[in-house]
């Protein structure tokens, strides 16, 4: 993904911090994605998407500088 500088309202000639922070969203747990199906496929399928199930967070700070 890229945002353009003019699009953020920031410049190389201003040397204003910035912060960021983007959030993915989680995947749904298997029992959601499952529904009905039997219980012992619905638990396998948990233990290998509920390691990949939660959402995170990428942040950060910094000031622009021109090379």
């Amino acid at each position: 993904m890229s945002v353009s500088l003019k699009q953020l309202l920031l410049s190389v000639d201003n040397k204003k911090k910035f912060n960021y922070n983007i959030r993915v969203n989680g995947i749904k747990q298997a029992s959601e994605l499952f529904g009905s199906a039997p219980a012992i496929l619905i638990q396998k399928n948990a233990e290998e998407n509920n390691k990949q199930a939660a959402a995170t967070d990428f942040c950060g700070e910094y000031t622009l500088a021109k090379k």
